[in-house]
């Protein structure tokens, strides 16, 4: 009675009917039929079971195809591609100011030391665009700080007056020294990546490590 009385009265069809809210979004837009819920089992003991298809199981029955397991970034597997290619963008916001193309993630024990809810890290595309044009030498390290970063030797907070939020990572390439500045974005929540820089000069170096009060590697 139940496939002659309600299969082609979809008015009857009570949301109250359905497990859940996307099984009767599904079923409104015609995906789904009502007999597409109904699994059905054989035994030579007991003979026919017919019984309640839920999930997969439905998707299966129906021919809908399921959906595709979502990325997931190799530096930390918490972060997925979101539907737009846009690495993390289903937890944090885009904004217009920054380039989506070169977000950067981060490893969990890093972000967990931080503070970070979402491992991602924002970039600005005018301060991407002007670390390169102001330091073309350092275009590897500015373009991929996520291969730097995962290979730091030192990661803290700047102790620095008027730097609180931000940390400091350094990481070596050789003689070269790769210093990359993480700080909040205040506006709009989360972190940014601010700078990328390298130096081979030792001076320089003294200088950055004694800022971050490090005695040695």
């Amino acid at each position: 009675m139940g496939k002659t009385r309600y299969a082609g009265d979809r008015s009857m069809s009570s949301r109250k009917m359905f497990s859940s809210k996307g099984a009767y979004q599904a079923y409104d837009r015609r995906e789904i039929t009502l007999m597409d819920f109904v699994g059905h089992s054989h035994s030579d003991v007991w003979g026919t079971k017919i019984y309640q298809l839920w999930g997969i199981g439905v998707m299966k029955n129906s021919g809908m195809r399921q959906p595709k397991e979502r990325a997931t970034h190799p530096v930390n597997s918490a972060v997925h591609r979101g539907p737009d290619g846009i690495w993390g963008s289903e937890s944090l916001k885009i904004e217009h100011w920054e380039y989506t193309s070169a977000r950067v993630v981060i490893d969990q024990a890093l972000a967990d030391d931080i503070g970070m809810d979402i491992p991602v890290l924002r970039r600005s595309s005018a301060k991407w665009e002007t670390m390169k044009r102001d330091h073309p030498k350092d275009v590897k390290y500015i373009d991929n700080p996520e291969l730097w970063i995962a290979n730091r030797f030192f990661a803290g907070p700047d102790p620095r007056e008027g730097k609180q939020g931000t940390w400091i990572v350094l990481a070596r390439d050789g003689d070269t020294v790769v210093r990359i500045a993480i700080g909040p974005s205040r506006s709009s929540g989360g972190y940014s990546l601010a700078t990328v820089y390298a130096t081979r000069d030792d001076k320089e170096i003294r200088r950055w490590k004694r800022h971050m009060r490090i005695d040695g590697e």
